[in-house]
């Protein structure tokens, strides 16, 4: 019988996970405990057994077996925090340990909140390892540059309303601002349709994914499961991407054109939300890999806020060559 109770720790196979792993077994081989690793996924586990699944645990495994430490794995089906909290209370666990990913606002926000629900509802001591950095400098440069681009185009759309002599732009705002864009040339109409449907369906997206995952539900929106298969929300981004991205190429409307460009937004967001498990080919959503759909996003909104800005410094120039 081991001179200290079980130790529980949770993996989802990620290199944040593997840290607390090895953490555990260290704590483990010096108290002579037994660990209990779980692994837990939100979708009902497909036939034939998850591969992702058996690697996560059998990694863990090895890692305690290395260190002579007693092991058992358990799999489950639902909120990871949920299933780590539930083991901790089956086995008398003494102690939890798992990583501080996500314990930020941001990371909240980003990749979930499992490390907070476990130190808030676990019934024995939690040591939380610091297994990544508090800042993603990489993310957030992204997120500046993506910000400033699409504050960019903002500040561009006043500050041309104001020299064109709008004196009342604030008290008439809307209406400048609609007569402004009507002035627009259609490639640059065309691309802040795009920029709009792009920024704003990302926002709601990665919320209401978020919000999915801690209530089951976002309104009228909730997780699509037929059987063992789960139908991410890349499928209709991918089919709305082709489909007005297709009939764009093939139309000779130019108001059919920019009006396609917010369908052809919405497409490319939903897509790139989830560009990570496309890359990864497994659902790596709210793991440390995910990460990558964050950075592929802001970095596209980045890239369309240049465009947009592009394309009207282009037009600015072409006025005033014609006006010479």
């Amino acid at each position: 019988m081991s001179a200290f109770a079980p130790i529980v720790v949770g993996t989802d196979g990620s290199d944040s996970a593997t840290i607390a792993v090895r953490t555990a077994a260290e704590l483990a081989e010096r108290l002579g405990a037994r660990v209990h690793v779980v692994f837990a996924t939100l979708r009902p586990p497909p036939a034939p057994p998850d591969r992702r699944r058996a690697p996560a645990l059998a990694n863990a495994a090895s890692e305690m077996s290395a260190r002579g430490v007693d092991v058992e794995t358990h799999a489950r089906q639902g909120d990871p925090a949920e299933a780590i909290v539930d083991v901790a209370d089956e086995q008398g666990a003494g102690l939890i340990v798992i990583g501080n990913r996500g314990m930020s606002r941001g990371g909240r926000f980003l990749l979930g909140d499992v490390p907070n629900k476990v130190s808030h509802h676990a019934p024995c001591s939690v040591m939380i390892v610091r297994t990544s950095e508090s800042s993603d400098r990489g993310t957030v440069l992204r997120a500046v540059l993506a910000g400033a681009s699409v504050a960019a185009v903002g500040v561009g759309e006043v500050v041309r309303l104001w020299r064109r002599g709008s004196k009342d732009a604030g008290r008439q705002s809307v209406e400048v601002a609609m007569a402004g864009y009507r002035a627009a040339p259609a490639a640059e109409k065309a691309m802040l349709r795009l920029l709009a449907a792009f920024v704003t369906t990302s926002a709601i997206t990665r919320r209401s994914t978020w919000v999915i995952r801690r209530t089951g539900r976002f309104g009228p929106i909730r997780e699509i499961v037929h059987g063992p298969r789960h139908i991410h929300h890349f499928v209709p981004g991918i089919v709305l991407a082709f489909l007005s991205g297709g009939a764009a190429v093939v139309t000779n409307s130019r108001t059919l054109r920019e009006r396609l460009a917010i369908p052809l937004g919405i497409g490319v967001a939903l897509t790139l939300d989830e560009w990570a498990l496309l890359l990864e080919l497994h659902d790596v959503y709210w793991s440390e890999e995910g990460i990558v759909s964050v950075r592929v996003t802001l970095g596209t909104a980045a890239l369309l806020g240049a465009l947009t800005l592009g394309l009207r410094l282009m037009h600015y120039g072409e006025q005033r060559l014609l006006a010479r």
